[in-house]
């Protein structure tokens, strides 16, 4: 029996090791591989964890699930999380983003195809994260410029942990935001046209690789605007000594020229959108 224990112990160690992806055809064995004497056991072990389910509201995902998240909050250490098509997976079943978000050591977090449901999960969400990647589904157009506000302030939580952001969505920079001293690596696709850098100086003062992809170009200025807006980057950037830590920029060439970023910066990128 003790050989048994041992066999237990170490089969359950490698078959968890790595990232475990739970898809819908194989939700149930999962489920039930865990549901065991060494249940306890079997989620320390867990560490990396994908949901590909894709759920729909006449078929939810089952309770065992949801009882699966709430066991993980008391027993295991996990510390990535990655979930494909939450949005549909939280409206089928709006108490699972309440299971999920009382885990309290992830530190890697991605979700793909994100919405409305996916910003209450992260509003509440009790892991302080190091990395986090939120892709929002953009064929929502019922999202509104107040929804895209509340983007970057859900990581509240994690100020004073998050190094590393990757955002696709319409985010729009506005004052007041919170501030995350410890982000190194910023990138945004699809943002909104920001004329001002301060916005995101404010935000993420001590960046090292900044990148804006695919930006919004709707509200582009007229060449005199252009000419004024970049004399008050280039004035701010000079009293506020804008960015001495970063090392490498990504953006498209007009906004490289607009920002007025003066300073040496190591690796430049230039697109054309």
């Amino acid at each position: 029996m003790e050989t048994c224990k041992e066999m237990n112990h170490e089969g359950s160690k490698r078959l968890l090791r790595g990232w475990v992806t739970v898809s819908k055809e194989h939700l149930a064995s999962v489920l039930l591989f865990m549901r065991t004497p060494a249940e306890q056991l079997r989620m320390g072990f867990l560490q990396h964890l994908l949901l590909s389910l894709n759920a729909l509201p006449s078929h939810p995902p089952s309770n065992s699930l949801r009882i699966f998240f709430r066991n993980l909050a008391y027993y295991s250490s996990l510390k990535s999380l990655a979930i494909w098509h939450p949005e549909s997976l939280f409206t089928a079943d709006p108490e699972l983003a309440d299971s999920i978000s009382a885990l309290k050591t992830i530190k890697n977090l991605r979700l793909d195809n994100a919405g409305e449901q996916s910003l209450l999960l992260l509003c509440s969400l009790q892991s302080r994260l190091t990395r986090a990647a939120v892709r929002f589904e953009l064929t929502q157009t019922e999202y509104s410029a107040a929804t895209y506000t509340k983007v970057i302030d859900v990581f509240r939580y994690s100020q004073d942990t998050l190094e590393s952001l990757d955002l696709v969505a319409p985010y729009y920079m506005a004052r007041g935001r919170p501030v995350y001293p410890r982000v190194s690596r910023v990138s945004i696709r699809h943002p909104p046209y920001t004329p001002h850098l301060s916005y995101f100086i404010h935000a993420f003062p001590n960046v090292t690789t900044f990148s804006l992809f695919d930006v919004i170009t709707d509200g582009f200025l007229t060449e005199t605007d252009t000419k004024e807006t970049r004399a008050v980057n280039l004035a701010f950037n000079r009293a506020h000594n804008t960015w001495p830590t970063l090392d490498s920029i990504c953006m498209p060439l007009k906004l490289l020229y607009l920002y007025g970023i003066s300073h040496t910066i190591r690796e430049v990128t230039v697109h054309d959108q």
